[in-house]
């Protein structure tokens, strides 16, 4: 006769010891925000540190069944986010609300003072890491006292629209304000300012949206600027990444389309007079006419920006500061030389709260901790 039969053996059934239980917690507290609200891991290298390179049940028997473990990280949650990891959660701490769309815009205090001394801002959509209908966006410079690419402040949002964006800008020229006293200026509005473009992935809606922003910021007697269409301010101070540029036009291979072809479309970067960008616009409505990927394409990139922010003839960007700014993004995972356990374990579904505050985390350890990989492209 077989009792209590289990396809498993039984774990023990023995109370956890104070000692255990204060080991477990210190292991929770060690561990990255969102990687310990997110799947907490036995194997980082923390846990192994506080459980001297042993697993946790041969140090602490009780805790070798893992819902024990479960257990107490639920309890943990609840007492660090007490309103939840969403929205609900961020909400509880704002300082105010006064929009009707989900918009989160953080800084991060520490590393804020050092955002008036980049000379570019580059804004990345991140991979989605977090759960919802909430986006991500990365604000990144790079600072020349550090050497080093500093991710200053993060966008969360469930819009993607022109007047979403628009906000965005908005609090996140409040917000820099707001943390250092200081208002941050922008080349050419501000002559005299430090930072001189912003560098984008070339989404309409975002450049739109700062376009509106730009007509706002503006003040035409310290800039002596002025533009019928608020569009037309972007010409001044927004490059489009040409890593996205070429990857779009990478992209139309899988459509048959000969490298050839894709090779001529990419020479608009680097024309200088108005006559090869007139041929190649010829071109362009050339081979549209017999490629539909082609012609695709080319109605998508016949925007007033969009060609000015990748060729500096076009731009409306001072050719000093032209030669001095980025015009490429740098993914997250070039700027930061994270644990693999941050990449490999852990890539979404993120509470909103969690990556807030796991965004943090990250900054400033990596400016203090020596995190950073100094990799910038001009």
């Amino acid at each position: 006769m077989v009792r209590n039969a289990h396809n498993h053996p039984e774990h023990p059934h023995t109370k956890p010891s104070a000692e255990d239980e204060q080991r477990l917690q210190t292991a929770i507290n060690a561990i990255s925000v969102e990687i310990r609200e997110s799947r907490f891991k036995l194997c980082f290298t923390s846990t192994s540190t506080v459980y001297g390179g042993k697993q946790v049940s041969t140090i602490s028997p009780a805790f070798a069944d893992v819902r024990k473990i479960r257990d107490r990280i639920a309890v943990h949650r609840k007492t660090e986010f007490p309103k939840g990891q969403d929205f609900d959660g961020v909400k509880y701490y704002m300082t105010h609300a006064d929009f009707d769309l989900k918009l989160v815009v953080t800084l991060h205090p520490q590393l804020a003072k050092f955002i008036h001394g980049v000379l570019a801002l580059a804004i990345d959509f991140t991979f989605k890491r977090v759960e919802g209908d909430m986006d991500e966006w990365e604000v990144v410079g790079f600072s020349e006292r550090f050497k080093m690419r500093i991710p200053f402040a993060s966008f969360y949002c469930n819009r993607k629209t022109t007047d979403a964006f628009k906000q965005l800008f908005t609090e996140l020229f409040d917000a820099i304000y707001h943390v250092t006293g200081e208002r941050f200026l922008l080349r050419p509005f501000y002559p005299d300012a430090n930072c001189r473009i912003f560098v984008m992935d070339g989404e309409v809606a975002q450049v739109n949206g700062f376009g509106e922003f730009l007509a706002q910021y503006n003040s035409p007697t310290i800039s002596g600027i002025s533009e019928s269409n608020s569009i037309g301010y972007v010409l001044y101070c927004l490059k489009t990444c040409i890593v996205h540029f070429n990857r779009c036009l990478d992209e139309l291979n899988r459509a048959d389309i000969p490298l050839s072809v894709i090779a001529e479309l990419k020479k608009i970067i680097g024309y200088k007079t108005q006559e090869d960008v007139e041929k190649w616009h010829a071109y362009c409505r050339s081979v549209a006419t017999v490629y539909v990927a082609v012609n695709d394409w080319y109605v998508n990139k016949d925007k007033p920006w969009y060609l000015p922010s990748i060729n500096s003839f076009l731009s409306k960007i001072a050719p000093a500061d032209y030669v001095i700014t980025p015009n490429r993004l740098k993914h997250r995972r070039n700027s930061l030389c994270c644990p693999p356990s941050y990449f490999t374990c852990i890539l979404v579904n993120f509470g909103l709260f969690s990556s807030v505050l796991g965004a943090f985390e990250w900054g400033i350890g990596g400016v203090h901790g020596g995190l950073f990989k100094v990799i910038y492209n001009v």
